[in-house]
């Protein structure tokens, strides 16, 4: 269990027999009106709302908002979203893109910088809200999830191509207890036509290859600058071509300059980069 300085309680866990596809269930539970900023990861992300929270606004992109009720799946992916709150207890399962595939069955593609109600769990939703909603503790939650999300891999009609990608998921740990497994895919080595990597990467990325290698790049840097290490530094260390350059990249993700996203208050050995945020 970890806190911030606003008294907000986090708890994660990381599930073993979802290797690959789950990166970490987490409960994030605060009592104080709060504004975030959550750079894009290009994750899968399926959020549940537990009794008592107060949920003001979910803002992706520029533009779109979304109202939550219990449920709902997004994936922010080339830009940040806005979740702003009075007070919110919520279970949070951060999953590798693939995950739109293989546990929903939906193109990945369809949840490009979007959020949706998840309907493909229209017949598990009622269980899940009152499992969640009365099991006394973080850890019987996780293992709940768990549990159904095995059973949804196991119902999977892709399990050929999963486990093709599951083998070229490569492992980054950046947080400093090591307990979160960050995972990304590592493509360079698919042996397909053009036309069928195209398909599969707009089916299980959400996006073309070069896109997620971008998108890597981003989020590779933005860590880097939390060690405080000079931006030209960083222009040659992550294969920009000049400091112009990375310095339009990274604003193209975070709509923030790489010199006002070090300057920025952070939440510590958060994976999803997030910053408080106020308009």
């Amino acid at each position: 269990m970890e806190t911030d300085g606003n008294g907000s309680v986090f708890q994660t866990y990381v599930p073993k027999s979802l290797f690959g596809i789950v990166d970490v269930i987490v409960q994030f539970q605060s009592n104080i009106p709060q504004s975030y900023k959550v750079l894009p990861n290009g994750k899968i992300e399926l959020q549940f709302l537990l009794e008592g929270s107060d949920v003001l606004d979910h803002k992706f992109a520029e533009s779109s908002s979304n109202k939550s009720q219990f449920s709902y799946l997004f994936s922010a992916t080339s830009k940040p979203h806005y979740p702003s709150f009075k007070k919110i207890n919520m279970v949070l399962i951060i999953m590798s893109p693939i995950a739109a595939k293989a546990l929903f069955g939906l193109p990945a593609r369809e949840l490009y910088n979007n959020c949706i109600e998840p309907t493909m769990l229209k017949n598990s939703i009622n269980e899940i809200q009152y499992r969640l909603n009365t099991l006394p503790t973080f850890n019987e939650r996780a293992w709940f999830l768990e549990k159904f999300l095995v059973q949804k891999i196991q119902e999977s009609a892709d399990a050929s191509m999963m486990s093709k990608l599951l083998n070229q998921i490569e492992i980054l740990n950046r947080q400093r207890n090591k307990s979160w497994q960050y995972t990304q895919l590592n493509l360079d080595h698919i042996n397909f036509s053009k036309s069928h990597f195209h398909r599969l990467c707009n089916d299980w990325l959400g996006m073309s290859y070069y896109s997620h290698v971008q998108l890597q790049q981003f989020r590779n840097t933005a860590f880097s600058l939390n060690q405080s290490i000079s931006l030209s530094n960083r222009t040659f260390d992550h294969n920009y071509y000049d400091q112009s350059h990375f310095i339009r990249k990274f604003k193209q993700f975070a709509d923030m300059t790489p010199t006002a996203y070090i300057k920025a208050p952070k939440l510590e050995d958060q994976e999803t980069l997030v910053l408080p945020f106020s308009e």
